[in-house]
């Protein structure tokens, strides 16, 4: 019984990960060197892929781990709205120094945001205190770096 559990499943698991991914059956097959009839006998529960169609659908970006226990082996991106995917375009088209008065913005309005929820946060009678400077650093590394530019 635990056997048909276990590929009760996998299957659903398979089945995840492709539309994650977003293939259709076929495409997922000819990256799995199979067919799609296998691929949907994958998903139906009625055998598995093994470990040269697992190896070859990884390099897509499958989470064989997430595939064969349940457990992810990362977690999966979120889907950027359509203001998300404008927003990144442009971006990338800007030139160095437009890039860069972006990220100050967005830094300031962060930390504006940031503060408004530590002040709401803090208990009664707590002090709050703002401290203005200058940023620089690796924004998208997560390193940034505070300056005095006097």
């Amino acid at each position: 019984m635990q056997f048909e559990y276990f590929f009760m499943q996998t299957c659903e698991r398979i089945k995840s990960e492709r539309k994650r991914l977003g293939y259709s059956q076929t495409e997922f097959a000819d990256i799995a060197h199979a067919t799609r009839g296998t691929v949907s006998n994958w998903e139906s529960g009625v055998g598995s892929p093994d470990v040269v169609a697992l190896g070859a659908l990884a390099n897509v970006g499958l989470d064989v781990l997430y595939v064969v226990t349940g457990d992810r082996s990362f977690e999966p991106p979120k889907k950027l709205t359509s203001e998300e995917e404008t927003m990144l375009e442009y971006f990338s088209q800007a030139d160095k120094e437009a890039r860069k008065a972006a990220l100050r913005a967005l830094l300031v309005a962060a930390s504006s945001v940031a503060g408004r929820a530590a002040k709401e946060a803090a208990p009664p009678g707590s002090r709050i205190q703002t401290i203005s400077a200058p940023v620089s650093g690796v924004v998208a590394g997560g390193r940034v770096v505070i300056k005095n530019n006097k």
